[in-house]
């Protein structure tokens, strides 16, 4: 069976999708998309230094992890729009 590369949540800030993903510069990374905020789509990359790294990291990608980073975006981007 294989492992998951993506996970969906459902938070108080709206869905938060996680996913495996390469940066820029071909490093792991986790790729976070969250919510439209204001018109706005809030993402960022999480990046690692090996595959490893990166699957423990995605491992630790839990509901409460999501609904926190769920709500950093939101903060950032309103503040922005203030």
């Amino acid at each position: 069976m294989s492992e998951p590369f993506a996970k969906l949540f459902d938070t108080p800030h709206g869905q938060l999708l996680a996913y495996l993903d390469d940066d820029e510069e071909e490093r792991p990374s986790i790729r976070v998309i969250g919510a439209y905020v204001r018109g706005v789509r809030p993402a960022a990359n999480l990046g690692y230094d090996d595959d490893d790294a990166q699957r423990r990291g995605f491992e630790k990608f839990d509901q409460e992890m999501a609904n926190g980073t769920a709500a950093d975006f939101f903060r950032l981007v309103a503040g922005l729009a203030t």
